[in-house]
């Protein structure tokens, strides 16, 4: 058996060399799904990519992410399936996130190297990038699951166009809130210092930095509400957590500011899971439960 393996392994290497990817993807493929490693995962990514799978190569290059972090020439390659899959965006909130840790060097190396692949990537995909701006441009004429995908297209774009494309949608009042809170959060993880105009849930319109503000799940009220539901025992825990799902979803959708909330964690808590029973029918609470539930509604696609 372990004979066979190496056999198998060897001629995976050799056609990788040779550049013959698609019997290199069929023998990684086999090798990986055997024994999973760092190593066979990184073969296996670089034959998909060989055969221009870049997303399924990213894929599977996340399942060993921690290999890629660990060494520079494989966070280049990273980099580089990352682009050509269509999340250039993601990278650079990677590389932000990394930036405390590298040295002048790495620093270069990487976001060179993001750069490159960037402009590589517009030069081929010219037409469909200057699409993807305009769709953002005209985002609040779409319905709610047309804006949910062309949001997640937006991950192609580099960090300027982002910040430029996204800034009019984040007071634009036709556009869902998730969407507009999704980008908000994705300006957090570029550290963008810039000051922008935000239009909340409740609210009305907020200017912040959203290099200041903090992830939902790094927030106090996150993780109070988070060991409150977690840490009861008298549910089944899937339960537990299909309820934080929902209440996080919530959260999302009122996101920054959640002062209000923070002064009755116990009164929103009835709010985010619309408990009717707890709530005055003819209260704004009970109003906000039913403006959360419809607009979460509109969001998620129609079950059949």
């Amino acid at each position: 058996m372990e004979e066979l393996r190496k056999k198998k392994q060897f001629d995976a290497e050799k056609a990788l060399r040779d550049e013959n990817y698609s019997l290199a993807v069929e023998l990684f493929s086999s090798l990986y799904s055997e024994q999973k490693s760092a190593r066979e995962n990184f073969f296996l990514a670089k034959a998909l990519a060989g055969t221009g799978q870049f997303e399924a190569a990213l894929e599977i290059a996340q399942e060993y992410m921690n290999s890629y972090l660990a060494e520079d020439q494989r966070l280049v390659f990273y980099i580089y399936i990352a682009v050509n899959a269509k999340q250039a965006l993601k990278v650079y909130q990677l590389l932000e996130s990394l930036k405390p840790y590298m040295t002048e060097e790495e620093s270069q190396l990487f976001y060179g190297k993001l750069d490159l692949e960037v402009k590589r990537f517009y030069e081929q995909n010219n037409r469909s990038v200057t699409k993807q701006k305009k769709q953002l441009q005209y985002l609040g004429l779409a319905s709610p699951l047309e804006q949910r995908k062309i949001a997640k297209e937006a991950n192609a774009l580099t960090y300027q166009d982002f910040i430029d494309s996204v800034k009019p949608v984040l007071i634009d009042e036709n556009v869902h809130p998730l969407v507009r809170a999704s980008f908000l959060n994705d300006l957090r993880l570029l550290n963008v210092s810039e000051k922008v105009a935000y239009l909340p849930f409740l609210r009305d319109k907020l200017i912040l930095c959203p290099k200041e503000l903090q992830g939902i799940q790094e927030t106090k009220l996150f993780k109070n509400y988070a060991a409150q539901l977690l840490g009861n025992t008298t549910r089944p825990s899937n339960i537990s957590q299909q309820i934080l799902g929902e209440i996080t979803l919530k959260l999302m959708l009122l996101y920054p500011d959640f002062t209000e909330i923070k002064r009755d964690q116990d009164l929103w808590m009835h709010v985010l899971l619309n408990e009717k029973s707890f709530l005055d029918p003819q209260g704004p609470y009970a109003k906000i439960a039913d403006d959360l539930e419809k607009s979460i509604a509109k969001w998620q696609p129609k079950s059949k």
